[in-house]
C-alpha cells in the first residue's frame, strides 16, 4: 500500500510539471456520518463522524486535476450500559466517551467527465499521511497514539453554479487505513467501504 501513495504523488507531480495551460481549483468538502445501535447485551451504542478536507489542484484539461487534499475529523464514540448495583437495584447507567482526533495531508488524481454545462460527475483517489489523538472521558491516550497512511477513492457530483463556482455531492465510497502505535509499533488495518453510509458536501471554484 505505500508504494501506491508513492506511485499516487509522483503520478501527480509528473502530471503537474507537464500541464502548460489550465486553471487551479480550490475547494473543500465536509463529510459526515452518525449510527446508533444497540449490541446483544442491550448496550447502546453511538457514534458521530465529522471531517473537513481543504483541497488545492491544477486542472490542466477538462478531465485531469492533480493536487494537495489536506483533512481534519474527529469521531466520537459513547456507549451507555445498564447494570445491577451493589445492593441489586437495576438502572444504573455507565457512560464511556471516546473522542479520536486525526489529521492528514498528501497527494490527489482526480478524473472529471462533463455532462453538460452544468453537470459534472468526477472519481478522486487520494492517498494521505495521518496521524491521530484518542482522548477518554477527556484524557490523553497515549498509548493511543498513531501514525500511517490512507489510501481512498470516492465518485462524486459536481454543479456549476456560476464561473466557475461549484458545489459537490457524494454519499461515500472506498479507503484503506493502515496506523501503527506509538509505543508499541503494533499496527491496525482496515478496508472500509461507505457507499450510503456517509454524505459529503463541499464548495469549489476555478480561477
Amino acid at each position: 500500500m505505500k508504494k501506491i501513495v508513492l506511485s499516487i504523488f509522483s503520478l501527480a507531480v509528473i502530471a503537474g510539471a507537464n500541464a502548460q495551460s489550465g486553471t487551479v481549483l480550490v475547494g473543500g468538502n465536509v463529510d459526515f456520518n452518525s449510527r446508533s445501535f444497540k449490541d446483544s447485551s442491550g448496550n447502546k451504542d453511538n457514534m458521530n463522524y465529522f471531517q473537513f478536507s481543504p483541497t488545492i489542484g491544477y486542472q490542466f484539461n477538462d478531465n485531469w486535476t492533480v493536487g494537495v487534499v489536506g483533512s481534519v475529523s474527529t469521531t466520537k464514540n459513547s456507549s451507555i450500559a445498564e447494570s445491577d448495583d451493589v445492593i441489586g437495584i437495576s438502572g444504573i447507567q455507565y457512560d464511556d466517551k471516546v473522542k479520536t482526533t486525526a489529521w492528514g495531508v498528501g497527494p490527489f488524481v482526480r478524473y472529471t467527465a462533463p455532462l453538460s454545462d452544468i453537470f459534472s460527475v468526477y472519481g478522486q483517489l487520494q492517498g494521505q499521511y495521518q496521524s491521530s489523538q484518542v482522548k477518554y472521558d477527556g484524557k490523553n491516550l497515549d498509548s493511543e497514539k498513531r501514525n500511517g497512511f490512507n489510501v481512498g477513492f470516492f465518485p462524486a457530483v459536481f454543479i456549476n453554479v456560476k464561473n466557475g463556482f461549484g458545489l459537490n455531492f457524494n454519499i461515500g465510497g472506498i479507503e484503506y487505513t493502515s496506523m501503527k502505535y506509538k509505543q508499541s509499533q503494533d499496527k491496525v488495518n482496515n478496508f472500509n467501504i461507505t457507499f450510503g453510509r456517509s454524505v459529503g458536501i463541499g464548495i469549489s471554484k476555478n480561477f
